[in-house]
């Protein structure tokens, strides 16, 4: 997921320092890359952390949390992490997770609230301020409606396979593609939303294969 990842970036032009880029989580588990996506990562926010949002997903937060010894949503996190993807993960550190690629996860962002959207890893609690959300709604709810700030969601977490999705009624744009499913045999894309020029930028993670299409009219723009 490295190579697709770095690929998609380059495809879309951007440019670190210039453009600001924000990430909505998982970036560890089920493939071989996981050290190489946070290293990555880490770099990028060493040398352009100002212009780099890098968001928490539910599959860091199984890691900080198995570390910790500590429980997820009742049930133990090491027990949810080895059904997600854990073993890929540590191989690829050679069997444990560093301190301070765990002090990077855990650092990262819950969201990224801007003037007109909001971005989330997992979904929104319609009801409640960003601030008063329960952390574990954030990372791990699939809520598809509304927030009571008006604003555009920009959620990951819930794959839609077929693309990048905005769903009018939800006012979320959806934008995990389903990358992960190359593992599986299953066709699977990595995709970046460009919003100040209004595209979608994809790679097909069984292929490699590179796309792009224009992105749905409804969706405000504001960032790239």
């Amino acid at each position: 997921m490295h190579d697709a990842l770095v690929a998609v970036l380059q495809a879309a032009r951007y440019q670190p320092g210039e453009d600001e880029l924000i990430c909505l989580g998982d970036y560890i588990d089920r493939g071989p890359d996981s050290r190489k996506v946070v290293e990555f990562f880490m770099n990028l926010q060493e040398h352009h952390g100002p212009r780099v949002m890098l968001l928490k997903g539910n599959h860091e937060d199984m890691c900080i949390q198995t570390h910790k010894g500590e429980m997820i949503n009742g049930h133990d996190a090491g027990t949810l992490w080895r059904l997600n993807g854990c073993e890929a993960t540590l191989a690829s550190w050679g069997g444990s997770v560093p301190h301070e690629a765990l002090r990077f996860m855990e650092s990262l962002l819950l969201y990224h609230e801007r003037k007109d959207m909001i971005f989330v890893h997992g979904g929104v609690v319609p009801e409640l301020p960003l601030e008063d959300a329960d952390p574990a709604d954030l990372l791990w709810s699939r809520n598809a409606a509304p927030h009571i700030s008006g604003k555009i969601v920009v959620a990951g977490h819930t794959i839609h396979s077929d693309g990048v999705t905005f769903d009018a009624k939800a006012h979320t744009l959806f934008i995990d593609t389903g990358a992960c499913l190359a593992l599986s045999g299953l066709p699977g894309r990595l995709s970046i939303v460009d919003l100040t020029n209004r595209m979608v930028h994809f790679i097909r993670t069984d292929t490699g294969k590179m796309g792009r299409r224009k992105l749905d009219s409804k969706v405000g723009c504001g960032t790239r």
